[in-house]
């Protein structure tokens, strides 16, 4: 069942999520409340663009681009810093999204709304105790009622989340950029953030999320190569073999690693 409920919703996110995540810096006022709605219908990468103007005005840290990986063409790097990593951002949401949603109606998952309801009008069977948890869930009068949004979740299949899918700055950013251990650590939270505050919000299954990041990473990993080649004259071969040092699975990941 989501984390959001009619006691909780205006409770400080960090308060009730102090053993489930590390928020990213600009969500640590965030109320659990805002945190469903900080990913409900947003501009597609808006954390993670967020979270580049943070890194770029040294936030965290001095950052550093990867000369050897993106060559250097003048003393301002305007267009192969800043603009690139905001194409970057942009390109990998739109490179991403039509493999994710081709694999959400091949598996046709349904949302936890929809199986939520069907337990409530006993058309499915469950456990007692997740009967019990739903009868009691306060004003579940409709499917939508689950949600924290008054549409309910998006009406095509959960598995895997798109929000999820596109929220890879944490990967493609190692390529591009040497990054800290805590500017890593910092690009990870904010990833996981989008992905989960989905769940917080009751429109996803926490294993969509996982399924999405990884995702994501897969299909950023198999055509990045080629485009830094096309954009920047980079070797693949060069790209390739920084990349092998920088997967990694989400299931893997600590969301409690603290900065």
């Amino acid at each position: 069942m989501r984390e959001l409920t009619i006691e909780n919703l205006n409770s400080p996110a960090n308060d009730k999520l102090t053993d489930v995540m590390q928020l990213p810096e600009r969500w640590t006022s965030y109320t659990m409340n805002v945190v469903a709605e900080a990913v409900h219908d947003e501009y597609p990468g808006q954390h993670q663009a967020d979270f580049v103007f943070d890194l770029l005005k040294g936030q965290y840290g001095e950052p550093q681009f990867d000369s050897n990986l993106i060559a250097r063409r003048a003393t301002a790097q305007f267009l192969r810093r800043i603009v690139m990593l905001a194409d970057l951002n942009t390109w990998s949401v739109s490179n991403v999204g039509p493999y994710n949603f081709a694999a959400k109606w091949f598996a046709g998952r349904a949302r936890p709304e929809e199986i939520v309801w069907k337990i409530k009008n006993r058309e499915l069977n469950a456990p007692q105790w997740i009967i019990e948890k739903i009868d009691n869930f306060p004003d579940l009068t409709s499917a939508e009622k689950l949600t924290n949004y008054p549409e309910g979740a998006p009406r095509h299949p959960s598995w895997p989340a798109m929000h999820s899918a596109a929220s890879n700055i944490s990967f493609w950013l190692q390529i591009v950029m040497r990054l800290t251990p805590r500017q890593l650590c910092e690009a990870k939270k904010v990833d996981y953030a989008v992905a989960y505050a989905r769940t917080i919000a009751g429109v996803h299954f926490e294993d969509d999320n996982i399924a999405g990041l990884n995702m994501g990473q897969e299909i950023v990993a198999r055509d990045l190569p080629e485009y830094l080649m096309d954009k920047y004259g980079t070797h693949v071969d060069t790209i390739k073999r920084k990349m092998e040092n920088k997967r990694f699975r989400w299931e893997d990941y600590d969301p409690l690693e603290v900065c």
